[in-house]
Order: C-alpha cells, then sequence, then structure tokens
C-alpha cells in the first residue's frame, strides 16, 4: 500500500511562515530580552497604564530580581535632579519589585530613598509617611538597626 503525500504550494508556505514570524515577534514584545528592555517597557506601562506594570512584571518574572531593583533605584536617583515625578515613578517601580520579589529590606531601603527625596523637596508629610513605612518593612526584615 502506497501513501499519498501532498506537495504544500510555495504561497501557502510562505503565508505560513509569515504567520509564525509574526506570532514570535508579537510573543518578544511581552517578554524583553534584557533587563534594560524590560525597564524602558515598564517606565512606558508607567506613564501610559500605571496598572498595568505589575502585571509586566509578573510576565517578565525571571528577570525581577535584586539586580533589577538596584537599576531601577540607581535610575530613580539619577532624575531626581532632572525630573523628580519621574524619580517618584522609578521609586514606585522598584517597590513593586521589592514586594514581588518578597524582600522587605529592598522595600524598606526604596521607601527611605523615596523619604529623602521628599523631604528634599519640602514635601515634609510625605517624607515623614514613607520613612514611617520603611520602619515597618525594616522592623518586617528582621533589620531593627535600620529601622531607627
Amino acid at each position: 500500500m502506497r501513501l499519498r503525500t501532498t506537495a504544500i504550494r510555495p504561497s501557502v508556505l510562505c503565508g505560513l511562515v509569515l504567520c509564525l514570524c509574526w506570532v514570535a515577534a508579537s510573543a518578544q514584545d511581552d517578554y524583553p530580552q534584557t533587563e534594560q528592555k524590560l525597564i524602558i517597557t515598564l517606565w512606558k506601562v508607567k506613564r501610559e497604564a500605571p496598572n498595568e506594570v505589575t502585571s509586566v512584571l509578573e510576565k517578565n518574572r525571571e528577570m525581577v530580581n535584586a539586580d533589577l531593583w538596584l537599576q531601577l533605584v540607581d535610575l530613580a536617583a539619577q532624575k531626581y535632579y532632572e525630573n523628580p515625578s519621574d524619580a517618584f515613578a522609578f521609586y514606585d517601580i522598584a517597590k513593586q519589585v521589592a514586594v514581588l520579589i518578597n524582600s522587605n529590606e529592598l522595600l524598606g531601603r526604596t521607601l527611605y530613598d523615596v523619604a529623602r527625596s521628599y523631604s528634599g523637596l519640602g514635601g515634609y508629610e510625605k517624607a515623614r509617611s514613607a520613612y514611617l513605612e520603611s520602619y515597618k518593612a525594616f522592623v518586617a526584615a528582621g533589620l531593627n538597626r535600620d529601622a531607627r
């Protein structure tokens, strides 16, 4: 018994390949390949749809770590002198990273930096609130010396 083989037309094959390439490219947009691309994506999402930042972080869970947090905090410190509102946006993303990786220490450090930033701008009530939140995070992390 002989099996019948069906040849695929070149135009159909080409269409199939293009479709697969489009699907692969679309998937890469949701999953940045480097921390720098992830930071850029997070920045865009923070500005356009702030409630989606956590979703982006969860989709890129393998890159969400203390190194990403450090890059975000460093960017926030740089932006403080250029545009404080941008700095607070980066601090907010860094807070979300700290929460996602379950690090009360990093959360406390972020909130402490936020408090210092508000204090430097004369926002003493916001600074006080952030200091108190950082205190709670440091205590939860067992870092009582940092909680003073």
